[in-house]
């Protein structure tokens, strides 16, 4: 695992890249599958000091599904909640699984992901609700107060596979969520895309699907809930609110032009092959503000993870194998270092220009998953990649190039890797 952060401007000059020793506070998932590293199933936890009681969550595994596992990290050492919540159903290939967290200015803390075929408490009762005519993978949306009390437990989905990747919540308590759905989610009347558009796939553990994203009130109802897909295979791995509550989406495997990407955005023609699209949003998800293409001649192949800064600067990276990445003049890295490699870039905030693209990587394969991005105050963007070397301490070459140049302030620089790859 890598550690790394850019300046805010220019993308020119790597500020600090080390190998962390540990990571803390981890939402641990269920099952995965192909394109889910089970090793990335995690997201940061809340910062609070939790005593689970009851409400409607389990002390136990609930049957033969590993179920999700909600683990807060206290605010002090000493104290620590887990509890398990999901279903006994082992019928889905990928299982239930928690997918994202987020933390709003009280303390509260809203967790997503999907459930297999789930029924009951939590979700029954005076602070549960389900919408839908569910089956199959649901989307929940689950949140507590600092204390652990649950507030409201919300299980949304159609009759085909439904699952959030994605949430963030504004300052009035209310929770974007983003992921994929199948055919007959309920969308809104009124909503940008009310009807799902197509995929050609007919079978896999998804089967057919389009992005997905909706927004809950303070207390769990749905406010509004549309599609964002085209008749292709693709769907929403990440998103991120502005600072004026526009919703930012990263939208992965886009073949062939998408039908919301706009005229003049960065870019506004799609690349061969499977890209991502990045799309900012209206705050009430009405329309769509812009969107553009990022990708290379060929199949990108790890998912896009988007942060937005206080000016409504997008961040967004992924990993591709391709040498083509749209990367900008007297950038940090201009091509390709082989295998698989980052990319990072940043978008203007009207969405017209690229203010950096760069690559990131060495000669083996650095891989990305969705939630591993950062924006600090000042701008700077922070990633976590997971780096694969393919060689041996012996073999290795010098730190300052393997695999991925590290700084001299580094807490741990290439030399503290692992020994063997």
């Amino acid at each position: 695992m890598l550690r790394l952060s850019f300046p805010a401007v220019a993308g020119r000059a790597l500020l600090r890249a080390s190998y962390p020793l540990l990571l803390l506070g981890l939402v641990a998932c269920g099952g995965s599958d192909g394109d889910d590293p089970p090793a990335n199933d995690a997201a940061a936890a809340a910062d609070a000091d939790i005593d689970f009681d009851d409400g409607g969550l389990l002390d136990a595994a609930p049957g033969d599904d590993a179920g999700s596992t909600i683990d807060a990290a206290p605010a002090t050492p000493g104290a620590t909640m887990v509890s398990y919540l999901g279903g006994s159903s082992n019928t889905e290939i990928v299982g239930d699984q928690g997918r994202d967290v987020a933390v709003d200015a009280a303390g509260n803390w809203y967790v997503v992901g999907g459930l297999d075929r789930m029924s009951g408490a939590p979700f029954t009762g005076a602070l549960g609700r389900t919408i839908g005519t569910r089956n199959r993978e649901d989307i929940f949306v689950v949140s507590f107060d600092r204390e652990g009390a649950l507030r409201y437990a919300t299980l949304i989905g159609g009759p085909n596979y439904d699952r959030a990747y994605a949430v963030e919540v504004d300052d009035a308590g209310r929770v974007v969520v983003a992921g994929r759905a199948g055919d007959s989610f309920p969308t809104t009347a009124g909503a940008l895309q009310e009807n799902f558009a197509g995929d050609p796939r007919s079978g896999g553990a998804y089967r057919k699907q389009d992005g997905v994203i909706f927004m809950l009130e303070a207390d769990g109802s749905l406010a509004w809930a549309t599609y964002f897909g085209s008749a292709g295979s693709d769907f929403i791995r990440d998103v991120a609110l502005g600072p004026d509550g526009s919703i930012f989406v990263g939208v992965a495997e886009v073949a062939g032009a998408f039908p919301y990407a706009t005229s003049g955005a960065f870019i506004d023609t799609p690349p061969s092959g499977t890209n991502h699209v990045l799309a900012k949003l209206a705050a009430d998800g009405s329309s769509v503000l812009w969107a553009g293409y990022l990708g290379t001649s060929g199949d990108e192949n790890s998912p896009p993870t988007v942060q937005v800064d206080d000016n409504g600067v997008a961040a967004i990276a992924w990993g591709t194998p391709g040498t083509d990445a749209p990367v900008t003049a007297g950038a940090y890295q201009t091509s390709h270092g082989g295998g698989n490699d980052m990319v990072v870039a940043k978008v203007a905030a009207d969405g017209q220009s690229l203010i950096y693209c760069t690559y990131f990587g060495g000669t083996g394969d650095e891989n990305i998953e969705t939630h591993q991005i950062a924006v600090a105050p000042g701008g700077e963007v922070v990633i976590i990649t997971s780096v694969d070397t393919s060689c041996s301490r012996s073999a290795r070459p010098t730190p300052a190039t393997w695999p991925c140049p590290t700084t001299p302030s580094s807490r741990a620089s290439a030399a503290d890797a692992p020994t063997s790859c």
